[in-house]
């Protein structure tokens, strides 16, 4: 298990980001990107982060948008850019592509089912050409009973509904804390299927999720990482949403604090065995 970093923590200046990453020992990156993504774009960030001894650990894609649970011709553009952008990512060599499934859902029983039925007919491509293209792909759900994906129990459901070696969890601890799930009970039960972790603090269940430090919240951080590593977990954990810092830029303090405190959080874990 290793700290990765996003590599918008400074903005969009790549040149400092991968001179922050060396001093702060961080060899895992997290690159997503904005608009359209093309393959000369995808191996250009890639050889770029690998010459300078940095690996590409998981790239972001596109996040999904209503138009995924309503089916149509909105729909299918979407599906499209995704897959093309799972197949570019695979051809570059990125392991890991995660995509945010936070839309919200109908209230209505018979409507939420049509819409999570469309769901289901939008991943199905997306994991297809993931298969193909040797990559892992997984989500980031949301954490409130509004969105279509909530808690562990519905991603457990889309997981099993459209099943693949390659379709799996982009586990965020916060997300999983703040809709009233036990973290460390849902690290167990996605087991080998969590390929990529964010690390966010929460202060209990519930709508609210400010950005604080890690350790502010009341997500139990020891017996998460115990867990992970229980669990084979062999990835990276990615610091997000955290406590502001009023002498800082961007957000290179609170991120320092976060390296820092996870590194020393699997320190610990490893030296239990």
């Amino acid at each position: 298990m290793r700290v990765a970093l996003h590599s918008g923590v400074l903005g969009h200046d790549e040149e400092k980001f991968i001179q922050y990453a060396r001093d702060l020992d961080v060899s895992d990156v997290v690159l997503s990107h904005r608009n359209e993504l093309s393959a000369e774009q995808a191996e250009r960030r890639v050889a770029r982060m690998s010459a300078a001894g940095l690996r590409v650990a998981a790239w972001g894609l596109t996040w999904l948008s209503p138009a995924a649970l309503e089916g149509g011709a909105e729909a299918q553009v979407l599906r499209e850019k995704l897959v093309s952008e799972i197949r570019i990512l695979g051809e570059v060599g990125v392991p890991v592509v995660y995509t945010f499934t936070m839309v919200a859902a109908a209230e209505e029983p018979a409507e939420r089912e049509r819409q999570w039925g469309n769901l289901v007919e939008f991943y199905k491509p997306l994991v297809a050409a993931a298969e193909e293209a040797q990559v892992n792909f997984c989500t980031h759900a949301g954490w409130t009973p509004n969105r279509i994906l909530h808690n562990c129990e519905t991603v457990l459901r889309l997981l099993d509904e459209v099943p693949s070696e390659r379709h799996g969890v982009c586990l965020c601890v916060g997300c999983y804390h703040g809709a009233g799930d036990d973290v460390p009970q849902v690290v167990r039960r996605f087991g080998r299927k969590i390929f990529f972790a964010h690390a966010r603090d929460a202060r209990g269940v519930g709508p609210e999720c400010p950005s604080i430090h890690l350790g502010q919240g009341t997500v139990p951080w020891l017996e998460v990482i115990r867990a992970l590593r229980e669990v084979g977990y062999e990835g990276v954990i990615q610091p997000e949403h955290l406590g502001k810092v009023s002498a800082q830029e961007h957000e290179e303090i609170s991120q320092a604090m976060a390296v820092g405190y996870l590194k020393a959080l699997i320190s610990v874990v490893e030296g239990e065995r």
